[in-house]
């Protein structure tokens, strides 16, 4: 009798080949219904009852007229802030936990061909980079170092080898406390904006002095500026040769600004133009702090994340796996708005579609860059949504448009002859766009991602391990294969929903 591990090699051989229409650029309709008949006929427990192993998750989903899933949110008020409890949005054919597992933890280490021999199946030991997320009613600390402890115990997903690895960054909140001992209550100004950047340092003076020239331009204030205030010895020897000059730059942008976004990300642009930084970050609500190495060597070498004045109410971190580029420090994520785990597959026709509309990509980036890049043109240029934005670049498979009623389906026709697939592959997504938040997976899940209530907010996370299973309020959840959900933080409460 073939036992469940038979039942996990079906199902990682029906992603595989999945996974490789995606680099054809091939529609790949999923149908798990087959696959949950079937896999039922081929598990069986030691008393002979047969158990099917794949059940849909009817309980979380509610369905619409027109035949999609919606989410539901309800939001109940604890000390931390909020415990949110959700019916999260799915597509109609989807997954259960124990699917979600085979495919992306344990039981995936094995397929059809090697069971039995003794061997694992060395290319599906693992899914690549980690992610990770808190939001929360009110800016804390304990989420910027759940966030960090969370990397940490994900960092057989970095590569990481006598302590150095393909790098580690984390998002928060402009530290305005911090920036307040510098400038005094002007960090606080609503037209308050920070900039982090990465300055080689062979004639970091020229390149200094034109980044200053950028920003004090057409009536922008430059208040303050700090150079280097890193502790290089936590770096390894590789990346300590690579070290570039951070440096952080404080400043207003003149009150009544008409589009202070677009303003910000024209100047982002100018200074990669222009000059040979890197942008970490240029916003008036985040800030990015990165690095080439691992969780501890991201915590030892910015003394900002050592304060104990540094809080945030969305905090966003990234353990790095580079599988197409090198790895360098402006290659490390978070980016402005995006970090992704994943590879995408249609880099090329991404990359001529951005040109086309007039992007301007980073010069050696990575995917997951110019994805960020072409995310944040359309945010910026276009005045979309964030939730518009990813589904513009991450629509539903046809076979599910072809389901929606009008006009539904015409939008996304009209999506579809605007760019098409340009970003297809194995994905996961966490996105920021002022405090809204976006949570989403590719429309095979190859990439999974967990959603987590607890008393000290919500968490967001690659691998339920993470987190101290104590501090759960409700089981895990995850989202299914190309599900969205999209959060928001607002003030004394956490509201989450999902594209219709």
């Amino acid at each position: 009798m073939v036992d469940s591990m038979v039942v996990a090699g079906v199902v990682q051989a029906v992603a595989h080949h999945a996974a490789k229409a995606f680099a054809n650029r091939v529609q790949f309709r999923l149908e798990w219904s087959w696959v949950a008949r079937h896999a039922s006929c081929y598990t069986s427990q030691g008393d002979g009852a047969r158990q099917p192993t794949l059940n849909f998750r009817s309980r979380w989903q509610e369905s619409c007229a027109d035949g999609r899933i919606i989410g539901i949110a309800t939001v109940r008020r604890s000390r931390w802030g909020v415990r949110p409890f959700c019916s999260l949005a799915t597509t109609p054919l989807c997954i259960s936990e124990t699917a979600a597992d085979s495919l992306s933890r344990g039981l995936s280490r094995y397929n059809l061909f090697t069971r039995g021999t003794g061997m694992q199946a060395s290319n599906l030991g693992y899914d690549s980079c980690a992610l990770m997320a808190h939001l929360s009613a009110r800016p804390t600390r304990r989420g910027i170092e759940r966030v960090l402890e969370g990397l940490e115990c994900m960092e057989h997903r970095t590569g990481i080898v006598t302590g150095e690895s393909d790098g580690v960054g984390v998002m928060v909140d402009v530290p305005r406390d911090l920036w307040a001992e510098h400038v005094g209550a002007l960090a606080y100004a609503p037209n308050f904006w920070v900039a982090h950047l990465f300055v080689p340092k062979p004639d970091a003076t020229r390149h200094l002095e034109r980044i200053a020239a950028i920003l004090g331009a057409d009536g922008w204030r430059v208040l303050a500026q700090r150079q280097h205030e890193v502790c290089s010895e936590a770096l390894g020897a590789g990346a300590r040769r690579e070290e570039p000059l951070f440096v952080q730059i404080a400043g207003l942008m003149p009150e009544g600004e008409p589009c202070p976004e677009r303003a910000l990300f024209h100047r982002h642009l100018q200074i990669e133009r222009e000059t040979a930084a890197h942008v970490v970050s240029l916003s008036r609500w985040s800030v990015v702090y990165k690095v080439q190495g691992g969780a501890r060597t991201l915590h030892a070498y910015y003394p900002d994340l050592q304060h104990p004045n540094l809080t945030s109410a969305i905090t966003i971190g990234h353990s790095r796996y580079s599988t197409n580029t090198m790895p360098a420090f402006n290659r490390v994520q978070p980016f402005s708005v995006l970090a992704h785990n994943g590879e995408i597959n249609t880099i090329d026709h991404l990359r001529r579609e951005a040109r086309m509309l007039g992007v301007a990509l980073s010069v050696g980036g990575s995917d997951s860059q110019d994805t960020d890049r072409l995310l944040h043109h359309l945010l910026v240029e276009y005045g979309m949504s964030l939730a518009d934005a990813l589904e513009v670049l991450f629509p539903p498979v046809w076979s599910q448009v072809e389901r929606m009623p009008e006009p539904k389906r015409s939008v996304y026709r009209h999506i579809r002859a605007f760019m098409g697939p340009v970003v297809q592959g194995p994905a996961a997504i966490i996105a920021r766009w002022g405090d809204v938040c976006a949570f989403a997976t590719d429309t095979l899940g190859l990439r999974p991602l967990w959603l987590a209530p607890t008393d000290e907010g919500l968490y967001v996370c690659s691998e339920r391990a993470s987190l101290p299973l104590e501090i759960f309020t409700d089981d895990p959840k995850p989202l299914a294969p190309g599900e969205k959900v999209i959060a928001k933080v607002v003030r004394g409460q956490t509201v989450l929903w999902s594209p219709a």
